[in-house]
């Protein structure tokens, strides 16, 4: 596994004090070639789901992964067809229209979960992170302070 450029946790918003009390986190590795990997916190570390992101929707892949095999929303689930089933997965093998479809159901999704995404400085995601505004999902983003990195945000 590469360098980890970026972390996506996923879980349960306290209701009054912030934060998260998380259940899934995803780790994206980027190198020759970028993974988003999938562990449950407190299960199985042997047990994980790995998918091969497009460069162009990383992190929109991202979030296809948490409300496909996370949040289980029935749309997303299905959508996968078969590849749904297999522990691994390059998101290129799937034909446009059907990640097309993924990410017009991913923005629509309102998952009763919160997703916590950390970009470190250098991912590709950083240059992503604006499409997050279409997402009607519970969202916080921390991301390299000043812009740091590529693509970063300004402080």
């Amino acid at each position: 596994m590469g360098t980890c450029t970026a972390q996506i946790l996923v879980g349960r918003a306290h209701p009054f004090d912030g934060g998260i009390a998380p259940t899934h986190q995803l780790f994206l590795s980027e190198n020759s070639r970028p993974a988003w990997v999938l562990t449950e916190l407190g299960g199985d570390p042997g047990r994980r789901a790995v998918w091969i992101p497009t460069v162009e929707r990383m992190l929109e892949d991202g979030l296809v992964m948490a409300g496909a095999l996370v949040l289980q929303d029935p749309e997303l689930f299905g959508a996968l067809g078969d590849a749904r089933r297999a522990p691994g997965l390059c998101l290129y093998d799937l034909p446009e229209a059907t990640r097309d479809a993924l990410y017009s159901r991913c923005r629509a999704f309102r998952p009763p979960a919160k997703l916590v995404v950390c970009a470190f400085g250098g991912s590709t995601i950083l240059g992503q992170l604006p499409r997050l505004a279409e997402f009607a999902w519970k969202l916080e983003v921390l991301a390299p302070a000043g812009g740091s990195g590529a693509g970063g945000l300004e402080g």
